[in-house]
């Protein structure tokens, strides 16, 4: 809107004014806000590099440490996630859901056994 206030009927010079005052605090929330967006993937493109960094790292020293023999407690002792374990308290996921394992291909419907529970 516009200070030309014949063009707009009924409209008073106070409403513009608050109008005015709106749109240039919006303005400057929204500039303010999209600033603070870049700055958060800014942040978040740098950790995700770091995170990089260390499982390089981790996955060297582990592959290392594997290929040199040593044993799973002196693993565990490091602190380096042992990759071959699985997560604890977990199970495979045909089990966890009841599944069917197919013995033959695909489109062979009557070979199907159920996993024992």
């Amino acid at each position: 809107m516009n200070a030309n206030l014949p063009a707009y009927p009924n409209v008073t010079a106070q409403q513009v004014a608050a109008l005015d005052t709106a749109t240039n605090e919006f303005s400057t929330e929204f500039t303010g806000h999209v600033a603070q967006q870049a700055a958060g993937k800014a942040q978040t493109q740098l950790k995700d590099a770091k995170r990089d960094t260390l499982e390089n790292l981790l996955s060297s020293i582990r592959n290392i440490a594997n290929a040199s023999g040593a044993s799973k407690e002196a693993m565990l002792a490091t602190g380096i996630p042992i990759v071959s374990e699985k997560a604890p308290g977990k199970r495979d996921a045909a089990r966890r859901f009841g599944r069917y394992v197919t013995t033959a291909p695909p489109h062979d419907p009557l070979d199907r056994r159920r996993l024992a529970r």
